[in-house]
């Protein structure tokens, strides 16, 4: 059901189409979505990023592509290839920002759900995101983003300027009690509609503006690099160790200056999909050198730490194959487990080219219509960083 103050936002954006005026909202959410964002859940970016890749994931998007705009981090492009918004689904948005329609039966309607199963993308994926929480979660980046979407087949782009206010429970806006959720009004909005020319063209683009000091000194590292070159007064060794590989380090008055080059293990003309594969191969070949089981608090500073963090987090392939994909010439031991209390590991002999996906008929992951995902980072493709073959003997 479309409210008033909603279908009042719908009418003036289509008004609006023709004489480049803004739409102006005001963000609301209840009370209890507001104490989720606030309480930490999101305060690491990869935490926010992973929730607007959820989204991404969500609308059928085969491709995410992130610009961080490391190693200074001045802002974050996040674009997918999805479905995108249209007038309705992107009014819904702001006046439901941290509910979702996409597991409600109107999810169909605003083109954000299946028709058949409310628990599917459009073609079938099984959804993974909330879209007004992956939105909202950016408030623990910046105050400020744009978002900027199209629908296939329409003549028009959505560009929706969002500033968040800081919120204090003493001085929060609220707009009314209903089954005990207290609205609050979390800031302001203005939407425009633009001609588009690329008719055919699809898709959302997230745009982070002014991010937040905490964020960007999280990002750089500024912790990590600051105990790395103080000094001990006793034997005068710093403190703290430089991580083994890092992205650089900036001045962290004029970001302009580069005060450590970067140390990666990859080449600057290696292909995306190589780069994250040679990541996870120095980590590997860390075990035994340096030391035992190395660690990625001290293999690899925050930017690193956030991109393996989002390659664990995030629907992608495994950096060599599914598990479901294992044959029986792989030479892994592969056990049934029963779910009956007295019931014992059965081992499972497999073919040679048998894999257990066919053995067991399974489907995972769910991709609907057998529709790649990429997530490129900063030209790094990210894959999920576990492999089952050609693993340290250690």
């Amino acid at each position: 059901m479309i409210r008033k103050e909603e279908d009042d936002l719908i009418k003036l954006i289509k008004k609006n189409a023709n004489n480049g005026k803004v739409a102006k909202a005001k963000l609301q959410t209840d009370d209890r979505v507001l104490a989720r964002i606030t309480d930490g859940i999101y305060r690491q970016p990869a935490s926010a990023l992973r929730e607007l890749i959820s989204n991404a994931y969500d609308a059928d998007a085969t491709k995410v592509v992130i610009h961080t705009d490391a190693p200074r981090f001045n802002k974050i492009t996040v674009r997918d290839d999805g479905h995108g918004m249209d007038v309705e689904a992107l009014a819904r948005l702001i006046y439901h920002i941290g509910g979702s329609a996409k597991r409600l039966d109107e999810g169909a309607k605003f083109g954000i759900g299946n028709k058949n199963d409310p628990s599917l993308s459009p073609l079938g994926r099984r959804l993974i995101g909330k879209i007004g929480i992956g939105l909202f979660s950016v408030a623990q980046l910046t105050r400020h983003f744009q978002i900027i979407t199209k629908v296939k087949n329409t003549e028009y782009r959505l560009i929706a300027e969002v500033i968040l206010q800081t919120y204090s429970e003493d001085g929060a806006v609220k707009s009314g009690k209903k089954s005990g959720n207290v609205k609050i009004e979390t800031g302001t909005v203005e939407i425009l509609s633009v001609p588009a020319a690329d008719k055919a063209s699809h898709g959302t683009e997230i745009i982070l503006l002014d991010l937040r000091p905490q964020a960007k000194d999280l990002l750089k590292s500024k912790e990590i690099w600051t105990l790395a070159s103080q000094k001990n007064d006793k034997n005068e060794k710093p403190i703290g160790k430089e991580p083994i590989f890092h992205i650089g380090r900036v001045d962290f008055v004029q970001d302009s200056e580069i005060k450590v080059p970067e140390k990666l293990p990859w080449a600057e003309d290696d292909k995306p999909e190589g780069k994250f594969k040679k990541l996870y191969q120095a980590i590997i070949d860390e075990i035994g050198s340096a030391e035992q089981n190395p660690r990625l608090e001290t293999t690899l500073d925050n930017y690193l730490r956030t991109l393996w963090t989002l390659s664990l987090s995030a629907p992608v392939d495994y950096i060599d194959k599914h598990p479901f994909d294992i044959t029986g010439g792989d030479e892994i031991d592969i056990y049934e487990f029963s779910d009956k209390s007295t019931g014992q590991a059965k081992p499972i002999d497999l073919k040679k080219n048998e894999t257990v996906r066919k053995r067991f008929s399974f489907k995972s992951p769910e991709r609907g219509n057998k529709m790649p995902f990429a997530l490129i980072i900063d030209d790094i493709e990210l894959f999920r960083p576990i492999r089952f073959t050609n693993l340290p003997q250690t």
